[in-house]
């Protein structure tokens, strides 16, 4: 009701009990008293409608409000609808349009007005209308948000793909009602994915191809470096120096990873004398290798030039540290070396280590010694002065130098140890030759360790006769 129209109302009520007040007060007194009661509740009813009128005119300036903020909230709707940047359409269940937006029309080519009333299938290619049919007559059944992928052919223009999102939009009483629709061009899309995928197939092709050519390289870098360290490994016969037996033993930890930087050496000196080398070269591969065959003749020419142990192991840390120096090199590279040097004429054997295991004596009379001296590794800090110790080997008395990889085999967290390889050592049986000791001491370090040892194993044994 009109609240203005409600009001005149009230006032033409006020105006009747009005008139019948004064009509009373014209009548007698017998029914004076029954009528003031009559108009009092009257007047109680018309302060009840008054108050009615002012929530009512209240309510109407609310619903007017209310009205207004849907208006605008419906404005806003159809500015997003219509000048959204993808397709949206409006359909009945059938797929009928009944509303586009601008998006839609250019998409579909063909003007907004044309589109209404027409079935969205005749925008579908020809091949695909059956299966649009299909998933439109599985839409009501299904009631959740759908994407599919269609080629679609618009009025002008060449067709194109197409994704399309479709939601079922449902009555108040919960009954499906109609269709809303988002159409986007995925050309460009389809396109990039085209493009990316035939790039993944040329990067596919170039890794395989790059790949091969690595692992060409790594095989040439590996046939180089078993060649330079089988040239580091060659034993001299057992008998090369007058007085002295002498034994070889390498085990690489793993025969794939052959090529390691462990190295021994014998050569002769003047004066009757004998150096025996075993060294462990930091990494694999024919860099270590390399390295290896720098250090070893170095080493050579520094004890040919000056015949002691310590002066040559100074030196040779100062060379190995320069090179690293000049070359530039990206990782510090170090060596352990054992070095040794033995008159065959008196026995006399002076032993010097920049790192390397201490030595041990088997004497032929006697328990296993342990000759130890300390050592900086080469290549970390130059102009270092390297100590000596000096013993005496007598006749039938064994010197045995060997790499961390026997020492450091590990039975949980227990190492060998140098003891452990002296103890093994001590086990030999009387009369045992160089071969068979070392082979029980590599034979042993394997049972402690339950099998594979985690480092090469480089061992030299020299027996004085």
């Amino acid at each position: 009701m009109n609240p203005n129209n409600f009001t005149h109302e009230i006032d033409a009520v006020y105006s009747r009990v009005e008139k019948l007040n004064r009509q009373t007060d014209a009548a007698g007194p017998s029914s004076t008293n029954l009528l003031e009661q009559a108009f009092a509740e009257l007047n109680t009813t018309l302060e009840e409608m008054r108050v009615a009128e002012e929530e009512l005119r209240q309510q109407n300036e609310e619903l007017i409000f209310s009205r207004y903020a849907v208006e605008a909230a419906r404005e806003r709707y159809r500015d997003l609808f219509e000048f959204a940047p993808d397709g949206y359409l409006v359909t009945s269940l059938q797929g009928v349009v009944e509303e586009a937006n601008r998006a839609a029309a250019r998409l579909l080519g063909i003007s907004q007005r044309l589109l209404l009333g027409k079935p969205f299938v005749t925008f579908v290619e020809d091949d695909q209308r059956r299966e649009y049919r299909s998933l439109l007559a599985r839409l009501t059944q299904e009631d959740r948000v759908q994407d599919w992928n269609v080629r679609i052919k618009p009025r002008h223009g060449a067709a194109f793909e197409a994704t399309l999102t479709v939601v079922v939009v449902h009555s108040r009483e919960g009954s499906p009602a109609g269709l809303r629709w988002m159409l986007r061009d995925i050309t460009e899309r389809k396109n990039a994915e085209a493009q990316v995928r035939a790039l993944n197939a040329d990067l596919e092709q170039r890794v395989q191809e790059r790949t091969a050519e690595l692992e060409a390289a790594l095989q040439r870098e590996h046939r180089i470096a078993e060649t330079l360290q089988r040239s580091l490994l060659l034993k001299p016969s057992t008998d090369a120096f007058a007085g002295l037996a002498i034994e070889m033993v390498y085990q690489p930890a793993l025969q794939e990873a052959r090529v390691g930087g462990d190295f021994f050496d014998a050569f002769a000196l003047e004066g009757g004398r004998v150096a025996f080398v075993v060294a462990d070269a930091s990494g694999k591969g024919l860099a270590a290798a390399a390295r290896t065959v720098e250090v070893k003749y170095a080493l050579r020419a520094f004890l040919r030039e000056y015949p002691y142990p310590a002066r040559a192991l100074s030196r040779l840390n100062d060379f190995v540290c320069e090179a690293q120096r000049l070359e530039e090199r990206s990782e510090v590279e170090f060596v352990t070396l054992a070095l040794a040097v033995v008159d065959t004429a008196t026995g006399e054997l002076t032993y010097a280590s920049a790192g390397a295991e201490p030595a041990l004596l088997l004497r032929s009379d006697g328990p296993v010694e342990i000759v130890e001296i300390g050592g900086l590794v080469l290549g970390i800090e130059s102009e270092i002065e390297y100590a000596a110790t000096t013993c005496r080997l007598g006749s039938g008395d064994t010197l045995l130098i060997a790499t961390d990889g026997v020492t450091e085999a590990r039975r949980g967290r227990r190492l060998l140890g140098v003891e452990g390889m002296a103890r093994l050592a001590d086990r030999r049986e009387p009369g045992a030759t160089l071969p068979e000791i070392g082979q029980a001491v590599v034979s042993g370090a394997h049972a402690f360790a339950g099998g594979a040892l985690g480092d090469d194993v480089c061992l030299l044994l020299a027996r004085r006769l």
